[in-house]
């Protein structure tokens, strides 16, 4: 499955530079925002846990919280602990991501500018894996909101599909951008391969005389009868 050209009538080549250019753009927005909200949080994203004095939050989570009808702002307490602490590991991995994610933008813009397969193919192995775990997690988020009625989040579902789908148009551009730079690099490798056959065919068939006088290497005056 490909494509000849990328959206908007644009070439292969420059559709790849923009969705290159793009996610180095996103990305390190991405990036910034993480630092910056770890840096607001002394290294740590601040919330709003159940306490005698509570913290000023960043973020609020305790409509996701579980009430119970024993010890409710105990239960809310641990689980308000717990949901902080995965966010945080999750934050640092996030981070990670946009690092690793600006790297492979950058070998996608570099490989197309230098016609390099092989850059583009670290992108694409890089990309494929991390739409496939987004993938899953938008099949996984979707049953969670069938089973739990909340289909407010379907909008939310409806946004992550369509992003979903764009990434895919995307590794189908640069797919078919690489296939098209290793087809002019194969053509290139026969045209040159059949050139030099032609030269060494020429150079080792003895020419005719008409040749031979036409290049002055026969006297004009030589009668071969």
């Amino acid at each position: 499955m490909g494509v000849s050209k990328c959206c908007c009538g644009c070439s292969l080549h420059t559709g790849c530079l923009i969705i290159g250019i793009m996610q180095l753009v996103f990305q390190a927005i991405g990036a910034v925002a993480i630092i910056f909200i770890f840096g607001l949080g002394g290294g740590q994203m601040v919330f709003n846990c159940p306490e005698p004095d509570p913290t000023p939050a960043t973020f609020n989570i305790q409509s996701y919280l579980h009430q119970s009808k024993a010890d409710p702002e105990s239960l809310e307490k641990q689980n308000c602990e717990m949901v902080a602490a995965y966010m945080n590991y999750g934050m640092g991995g996030f981070l990670g991501y946009y690092i690793v994610s600006l790297g492979m933008a950058s070998l996608l813009v570099a490989g197309t500018v230098k016609r390099n397969e092989c850059m583009l193919l670290a992108w694409l192995v890089w990309t494929i894996i991390c739409v496939t775990l987004y993938g899953l997690y938008i099949v996984g988020f979707g049953i969670y909101v069938i089973i739990s009625g909340a289909w407010l989040q379907s909008v939310s579902i409806t946004a992550s599909g369509i992003g979903f789908a764009l990434w895919i148009y995307f590794i189908i551009v640069v797919k078919s951008h690489r296939k098209n730079i290793m087809m002019e690099k194969e053509d290139s490798i026969n045209m040159e391969t059949a050139h030099d056959d032609k030269i060494v065919v020429t150079r080792t068939t003895p020419p005719t005389y008409e040749e031979a006088q036409e290049s002055g290497k026969v006297n004009p005056g030589y009668d071969l009868k």
